[in-house]
């Protein structure tokens, strides 16, 4: 999967997880190994959500496996398709990794 940065600290501060925790570390290697979103939302490459309300759009993956993960908000970009208001997620081959975020319910 083609990943793009929306800021180059985020994609550090990932980085520097990754060097600290494997299972973080082996989450980054499948996203970008993913073919697309579907290869994504099994529990062991991070549990690819779509969110809701104010992330509407959106989705999440987790960076760990523990209860409340730092988790990667992403949005598709490219060439993916929609049927009304559903994502193709066999579409999505690309994403834009927005920000890290701790616990997106609190908000």
């Amino acid at each position: 999967m083609y990943l793009e940065w929306r800021n180059e600290k985020d994609r550090e501060t990932v980085e520097a997880l990754a060097q600290k925790n494997q299972v973080t570390e082996r989450r980054m290697g499948r996203i970008v190994a993913a073919k697309n979103f579907l290869d994504l939302q099994h529990p062991a490459n991070g549990r690819a959500h779509f969110l809701k309300k104010e992330y509407a759009g959106y989705f999440a993956i987790d960076l760990e496996s523990k209860t409340r993960p730092p988790r990667l908000i992403c949005k598709p970009i490219g060439n993916f398709k929609k049927e009304g208001e559903h994502y193709l997620k066999e579409t999505i081959t690309e994403i834009e990794i927005v920000k890290i975020e701790k616990d997106y319910h609190q908000h």
